[in-house]
């Protein structure tokens, strides 16, 4: 199997070609300063309902909150998957990730062979126990103008949670597919179409693939995440209060090491989860071009998860990744670049990222 510490020259090129992007003058592989250079302080003690923990994102964040799931399923019982593919996909190669899990598509037996890696996995305590999605929700949003992560790379991630219910005996997990809106390799909005703040201005934004990869669709990406997540909220009552809670930065629980994560997150609380009520946490994850270092707040106050939190009764939590040469765009790894297990419970992105949650979030440091 070729390993991810070959054809990163190939991955430099795939994804310079595929996301142009915009960069601050951070440099690779540095911390990225935090907005007005604030320092990061623990947050006040939110009233987190457990059951309620999800993980969602886009792109390379739609990989990366897939291993969460899977590797963490007794935290995050509930993922939204937006333009992303099956678990193991690129089975630690780079020519895989491209090849197979963007341009192309896993076949039938590759979607059997990542089904079996992810039982005996389960099995043998490298990913956590799959009881724990018995109940569990995913939902799979794509666009069908996707030109960078193909409609069938997406439907492959349906066959695989279809699969994984069946022969995993998860009688009631929720899987929705929702694969026929028309838009491309972005995070879908209605907002207005408008400039965003740093950014060049793309009038077809929604199809197109332009910094910040926040597109003008008019629809809202994470109004539909947050009502398929949360079905306990009805969704066809919720008004949207627009961001009036509290943004700040966090530490992130763990060590450095290679994971190339930023040593503070995001962490945006609505007025309703400032007064002690319960609350569930919503884990959101940038993608590819998307961190800070590259498009500054612009997915965290525009991806819209703010502007509903209050509604859901949700904190949301956006770590970061850095950008280095070995990563060119700041992607989550779901191909190796950190190590080999970088898509199980060892992985160091997953261990700072649940670290975070348990230490920060729920305070059981």
């Amino acid at each position: 199997m070729k390993t991810a510490t070959y054809g990163l020259g190939v991955l430099f090129l795939a994804v310079s070609l595929l996301l142009p992007c915009s960069y601050s003058n951070v440099a690779w592989g540095q911390p990225a300063a935090g907005p007005r250079d604030a320092a990061a302080s623990a947050p006040a003690p939110i009233n987190v309902d457990t059951s309620r923990i999800a993980v969602a994102g886009f792109s390379s964040g739609a990989y990366m909150a897939v291993q969460a799931q899977i590797a963490f399923p007794e935290m995050f019982r509930r993922a939204g998957i937006l333009a992303g593919g099956p678990y193991q996909c690129a089975e630690g190669s780079v020519t895989n990730m491209i090849e197979r899990c963007m341009e192309g598509a896993p076949s039938q037996a590759d979607v059997k062979r990542f089904v079996q890696t992810t039982i005996r996995r389960s099995n043998n305590g490298e990913v956590g126990p799959l009881t724990e999605l018995s109940n569990g929700i995913v939902y799979l949003l794509h666009g069908t103008a996707d030109a960078i992560v193909k409609p069938p790379v997406a439907e492959a991630g349906m066959a695989y949670y279809t699969a994984l219910k069946q022969q995993a005996g998860l009688a009631n997990l929720t899987i929705i597919d929702d694969n026929r809106r028309d838009f491309g390799h972005t995070f879908p909005t209605d907002l207005p179409p408008a400039p965003v703040r740093g950014q060049p201005y793309s009038k077809d934004d929604c199809k197109t693939s332009a910094p910040p990869y926040i597109g003008h669709c008019k629809f809202d990406g994470a109004k539909l995440m947050l009502t398929h997540l949360y079905p306990e909220i009805d969704s066809s009552r919720v008004v949207q209060t627009g961001a009036i809670g509290k943004l700040q930065q966090v530490p992130v629980s763990g060590a450095a090491g290679s994971a190339y994560m930023e040593d503070w997150a995001f962490l945006y609380t609505p007025a309703s989860c400032l007064d002690g009520q319960r609350c569930g946490l919503l884990v959101a994850l940038h993608g590819c071009s998307q961190n800070y270092t590259a498009v500054g707040d612009n997915f965290v106050r525009l991806a819209g998860f703010n502007r509903w939190a209050d509604a859901f009764h949700v904190a949301v939590l956006y770590p970061q990744t850095k950008t280095f040469a070995g990563n060119y765009g700041g992607c989550w790894d779901w191909w190796g670049y950190t190590d080999a297990n970088y898509d199980v419970r060892k992985s160091q992105q997953l261990q700072r990222i649940t670290g975070t949650v348990m230490d920060w979030i729920l305070h059981r440091k």
